[in-house]
């Protein structure tokens, strides 16, 4: 049967076989692409945005958490492609200082966000929140995120609580203080969100592997309990 739509019978007819694979692929890539980015997947996803502007977790089953550091401006946009047009729920939002409340309460206005947590106040030394197999601890200088055999430290700042230890770090600041949060906690890896160290960064004994989430809109780490991957982002 031909098909006329104007000028484009021809390239029609003459590429059905290139034209269906094109699209085969295509069709692949994005439904790859929706089941990574919006589906459970049994794996633990940190996506940490271009500034250290935002963290977001999600566990296996599908909880979701988000740090907001407040030094510079919620991705509204990028969280929300990440986040997808099915499930948009936040469960805490997680919100240091006076401009990440501002942050949270913008959130809450264009999200179903279930908690709020932090605000001018340090937060609770011992905080704890269950999220299905993933466990949120609060100590002085940051966050531990634990599963049954995987641990991150998510922090803002050069020192942690004496004792804690880590895979990868989560730095929302600086390079600089990072790395003396890596060095503490025994990483092997560092993710940043702010400026890189430079020549700073030889000085100290830090992680074995670094990635940087400046001059790129996000950066992401994932694991199924074995082995931790990293994606970079545009």
């Amino acid at each position: 049967m031909e098909v006329s739509w104007g000028s484009c019978s021809f390239v029609l007819m003459a590429f059905p076989q290139r034209i269906w694979q094109s699209a085969r692929w295509g069709l692949i890539g994005a439904l790859s692409g929706i089941a990574f980015t919006y589906l459970p997947d049994n794996r633990m996803k940190l996506v940490l945005f271009e500034g250290g502007s935002a963290l977001l977790l999600e566990t296996p089953e599908g909880h979701r958490a988000l740090w907001l550091s407040g030094d510079r401006a919620l991705p509204s946009g990028e969280l929300g492609r990440w986040l997808g047009p099915f499930d948009r729920h936040l469960d805490p939002v997680i919100a240091e200082g006076e401009a990440a409340t501002r942050g949270g309460a913008w959130l809450q206005a264009h999200y179903p966000v279930r908690h709020i947590l932090g605000g001018e106040s340090p937060f609770p030394r011992g905080l704890q929140a269950e999220m299905g197999g993933v466990r949120l601890r609060a100590i002085p200088g940051g966050w531990t995120m634990g599963s049954s055999r995987q641990r991150a430290l998510i922090t803002r700042y050069r020192m942690v609580e004496k004792g804690t230890s880590a895979d990868p770090v989560i730095a929302l600041k600086d390079e600089r203080q990072g790395l003396a949060a890596a060095q503490q906690a025994n990483a092997w890896g560092l993710l940043v969100g702010g400026a890189p160290a430079g020549r700073a960064a030889g000085a100290v004994s830090g992680p074995r592997h670094g990635w940087h989430a400046q001059d790129r809109r996000w950066i992401a780490a994932w694991t199924d309990g074995e082995i931790w991957r990293i994606g970079l982002g545009p």
